[in-house]
């Protein structure tokens, strides 16, 4: 009679039966995903990096927005023309020629740039702001200690700014919808820690000129953003001829 042979080495190892169906749906599972919600964010991220401003964008659409027979369209494009100027921050007081006096063309604060894109489309604030201070003095803020105008800095503090553009120009409602702001409208904001700004909406670049873009200079040279309703807007007005 044969006796069995004991067996010492390693238990052999049996091969699983695959799943039938496991891995098809973990591969739908991984495409579901992406579709539903990795991919709408993906598409956006990439949406919105297409086309940002460039030398190119600014003098393509800054021309062509300087040449059109519409006031607003006129002030936009001259804000998109002025993000190729070289500017440094500088808000120090100083004497200018009146009218039509500025400070150097190399220096200036967020209200020079809005006097100066007015200033090309035909409108000098220096002057504006000047003359109706003269006639109304005490109905522009009282803020400065000041007894009379001072041409030299009056136009360049953007309370009065305010005032003057609520007394001649059309105030426009101050909402979160972006299409409540036109091209070319003068905006005023109330940044966090309760100072004000001041900015010009413009088209944005390239796929994203039917959105409403800003030119503005906060602390640096004049810049073309997307940060229309960052902060909350206190002042939106057209101008009008």
């Amino acid at each position: 009679m044969l006796k069995p042979i004991e067996y010492i080495g390693p238990v052999p190892n049996k091969k699983k039966p695959k799943p039938k169906f496991g891995g098809w749906i973990i591969v739908f599972l991984v495409t579901l995903f992406v579709t539903q919600f990795a991919w709408p964010f993906i598409e956006g991220v990439a949406y919105a990096s297409k086309d940002q401003p460039t030398s190119e964008l600014a003098q393509s659409l800054g021309d062509r927005l300087s040449s059109s027979p519409q006031a607003n369209d006129k002030i936009a494009g001259m804000a998109i023309s002025r993000t190729e100027a070289d500017v440094s921050f500088d808000p120090t007081y100083r004497q200018i020629d009146y009218p039509m006096g500025d400070v150097p063309q190399n220096r200036g604060m967020n209200t020079d740039l809005v006097i100066r894109v007015l200033r090309a489309s035909g409108l000098d604030l220096q002057q504006a702001i000047h003359e109706d201070m003269n006639d109304n003095f005490h109905d522009y803020p009282q803020l400065w200690s000041l007894k009379e105008a001072d041409p030299n800095i009056d136009h360049r503090r953007i309370e009065n700014i305010q005032r003057y553009l609520k007394r001649h120009h059309l105030s426009n409602e101050n909402s979160r919808v972006t299409d409540d702001y036109a091209v070319g409208n003068v905006v005023i904001w109330r940044l966090p820690k309760g100072e004000l700004h001041i900015g010009v909406v413009v088209p944005g670049p390239g796929i994203h000129e039917n959105e409403r873009w800003v030119v503005h200079n906060y602390n640096t040279s004049p810049k073309w953003e997307d940060t229309l309703l960052d902060y909350q807007v206190i002042g939106n007005f057209t101008i009008q001829r």
